[in-house]
């Protein structure tokens, strides 16, 4: 009787064809990692932009209750100074004490629940409303945006009206976005400052970046941030 070797393989060849050569493999290996060298990068990129784009969208709505705040004083700009300009709106009564406004007056980069956290704080055992209710406690650092202090100069309080679009009202003071810094001005416009560039600029230093605080103030070596504080 004549056997059919259509199907009657050496048991090695069966093998060999069960699975992958080792070349095969490693010929896989190399497209996964060319793959992952070029999206995870772009992915990356694409989930910092987000960040930056709520970013924009919460310091629009503080700007919103800046000129609720305005329509509600004869035009007249919050009177505290650092981070307390911005706290006005809440201290005042301007916006509702909700959990949802007070998230607002932390970047969207870094929310309040991670801010906190980095404070040492525990979100379980105050939330972001408790937090904001004591005017007094306000120190340093007590939010994660900087915002207008005109540093006794009475000109820059008279710019915010006149050259608005010169003066920063409100500004990351941490770095919360992977790429950028971003900040608004009296204007209302939001801007972006890219890291990269003034890494390259010399403006900005690794050990800034290191130390986690963006430098804002009178003496900051990045002029649109001079305007305000996190104070």
């Amino acid at each position: 009787m004549k056997v059919s070797t259509r199907h009657a393989l050496h048991p090695a060849t069966h093998a060999l064809r069960a699975g992958f050569t080792l070349l095969e493999m490693m010929v896989v290996i190399g497209i996964i990692g060319l793959l992952a060298a070029f999206l995870v990068p772009n992915i990356m990129d694409a989930m910092g932009q987000a960040s930056v784009t709520s970013e924009k969208a919460n310091m629009r709505e503080l700007y919103t209750w800046l000129q609720m705040y305005k329509n509600s004083n004869n035009q007249s700009w919050p009177t505290g100074t650092g981070q307390k300009f911005i706290l006005q709106l809440w201290k005042d009564g301007t916006v509702e004490r909700s959990d949802k406004n007070a998230k607002r007056f932390f970047s969207a980069g870094e929310n309040s629940t991670e801010y906190l956290a980095t404070l040492g704080m525990d979100p379980n055992e105050m939330s972001v409303l408790e937090y904001l209710t004591d005017w007094d406690s306000i120190q340093p650092g007590h939010i994660n945006y900087a915002a207008f202090d005109p540093q006794g100069d009475p000109t820059l309080r008279r710019k915010l009206n006149n050259a608005p679009s010169t003066v920063t009202i409100v500004a990351n003071a941490t770095f919360a976005h992977r790429n950028s810094i971003v900040y608004m001005t009296a204007d209302g416009e939001v801007h972006e400052l890219n890291i990269q560039n003034l890494l390259d600029e010399g403006v900005l230093t690794q050990e800034d970046i290191d130390a986690g605080y963006v430098p804002v103030g009178q003496g900051s070596p990045i002029l649109e941030l001079q305007t305000v504080t996190n104070d």
